[in-house]
């Protein structure tokens, strides 16, 4: 939905005890377990997306206005693009050359990117419209909702006097409307390039190209998103285990550009290791960084830990030694309860496994 923002209820999974809530007289996102599946559709004007068949009911009670044309026709001519390229040339005698497919991880962000679009081209000339009103203390911004809607041939467009009217709307002005103010990803796409996607509309290739630039510049402003997110301790606690599942053999190997965002996340999350409290996670990183490396030739490789050996944590004697004792006590405790195993019935063997996870537990 960005530049828009979602300020509805929304509810990953709903609780069985609370299933009276799919009738509440609100807008809402909602999760619902598929046993509940009877129950969901004898609701009459709740629009249900089953995840597990890939189908949409629509009661018929809803009418669902569609996007002005030929918006809605280059939206999804792109998205066919992204997700089916290989339709765009399936009639064709003499097909040219394939488009190489994208990555899973850029799909979203293609897919983003096409929704990015759309959203440049609908919003186009919003500033134009926007009036500044000063007969209170504090100024007001109004946006001009028939003028823009005149400007754009759409005074009778159903779909877009929706948009304008929802809270969405109101939300994106009332923060893009002062004329000083950050300038983010959407603003140089309105500032500069709506002409572009115009001119692209009847090119796919030209097309695609924009779409996988929107896409990877959607991608790097996740990682400061991230990085922001690493000054909670419970952020830099899930990097260690998140990182540690891709781990195999003591081995990870990673492009050059996974390197990079590795290395950077580790950087931040080290650089707020110095309290004792801290120190289990930089113990945790500590084999990690023998572990990522990248290739940078035949022969050659460099490990993760030639990038964050300069932080003061490693030159801390009080980490090392609180390290070094843990490490101890958790091999003491490993070979005893593996030698008490061993010395017991298959029955006490399973109450073993029970304690130790019952200790693992408790010291976490």
């Amino acid at each position: 939905m960005f530049p828009l923002k979602y300020s509805y209820p929304y509810i990953p999974i709903l609780p069985a005890q609370l299933l009276e809530v799919l009738s509440s007289p609100t807008p809402f996102i909602i999760g619902v377990h598929s046993i509940f599946k009877t129950d969901v559709h004898e609701l009459l004007d709740v629009i249900i997306a089953d995840l597990d068949g890939g189908t949409i009911k629509i009661p018929e009670c809803i009418h669902l206005s569609s996007l002005p044309e030929p918006l809605l026709h280059q939206t999804q001519a792109a998205l066919s693009l992204i997700l089916h390229p290989d339709l765009e040339v399936a009639d064709h005698a003499f097909p040219p050359p394939r488009t190489a497919l994208s990555h899973s991880k850029m799909l979203d962000k293609e897919v983003r990117a096409v929704f990015l679009r759309l959203f440049a081209q609908l919003f186009q000339g919003y500033r134009s419209c926007l009036q500044l009103i000063r007969i209170h203390a504090e100024p007001v911004i109004h946006f001009h909702k028939t003028a823009f809607l005149g400007q754009r041939g759409l005074v009778e467009n159903d779909f877009l006097t929706k948009v304008l009217n929802g809270m969405a709307f109101a939300g994106f002005v009332s923060e893009r409307g002062p004329p000083y103010r950050a300038c983010d990803l959407f603003d140089e796409l309105v500032a500069f390039e709506v002409e572009r996607i115009k001119v692209e509309e009847n090119n796919p290739l030209k097309m695609i190209k924009h779409i996988r630039e929107l896409a990877e510049q959607l991608f790097k402003n996740t990682l400061p998103a991230a990085l922001r997110a690493l000054k909670g301790k419970a952020a830099r606690q899930c990097l260690t285990d998140e990182l540690g599942l891709h781990v195999q053999q003591n081995r990870a190997i990673l492009d050059h550009q996974q390197f990079d965002y590795i290395i950077r996340m580790m950087n931040c999350t080290l650089q707020d290791c110095s309290s004792l409290e801290e120190y289990n996670i930089a113990a945790a990183l500590l084999p990690l960084t023998s572990a990522f490396y990248r290739r940078l030739a035949p022969g050659v490789s460099q490990f993760a830990y030639t990038c964050v050996q300069d932080h003061p944590i490693w030159t801390n004697q009080q980490f090392w030694e609180t390290t070094f004792y843990s490490a101890v006590q958790e091999q003491v405790r490993s070979l005893y309860l593996s030698a008490k195993e061993d010395n017991h019935t298959p029955h006490q063997k399973q109450k073993v496994r029970e304690e130790r996870y019952l200790c693992v537990v408790g010291i976490d």
